[in-house]
């Protein structure tokens, strides 16, 4: 697979926030997480398998059909996944995998940065 193929990207988690104050807050973590994106036929398919919403459903039920496919789409993702290099900058600790992303809650927005990119629009290059 070309490497044209691949994204690697700051997750928001590694990156400084500053305040409306003008406060710069340090990122708790640091390090960047490659991807290969999926092709037509793959990103069709992770859309098609998705659950599907009743056109009058409550907001509850929206939601509910959110989550069930960001799990969709996360159960899906790991043979995207190149590579990860995430570090704990209060004790070090790295993280070096999907599945070490998937036992720390702090990395569940990781997580979902990786679905998100897998069905975003994507130019090769």
């Amino acid at each position: 697979m070309s490497k044209k193929h691949h994204v690697t990207w700051t997750p928001e988690v590694c990156t400084a926030k500053t305040a409306d104050d003008g406060t710069v807050s340090p990122a708790a973590y640091e390090g960047t997480v490659t991807l290969k994106m999926p092709n037509y036929e793959e990103r069709i398919s992770l859309q098609e398998d998705a659950p599907e919403v009743k056109k009058d459903a409550t907001e509850a039920e929206q939601y509910q059909r959110g989550l069930k496919f960001m799990r969709h789409l996360a159960r899906q993702a790991p043979p995207f996944v190149v590579a990860v290099a995430i570090k704990r900058v209060s004790d070090g600790v790295e993280f070096t995998s999907f599945d070490d992303l998937s036992y720390d809650t702090d990395m569940g927005e990781v997580i979902n940065e990786i679905c998100g990119k897998k069905i975003g629009k994507y130019s090769v290059g």
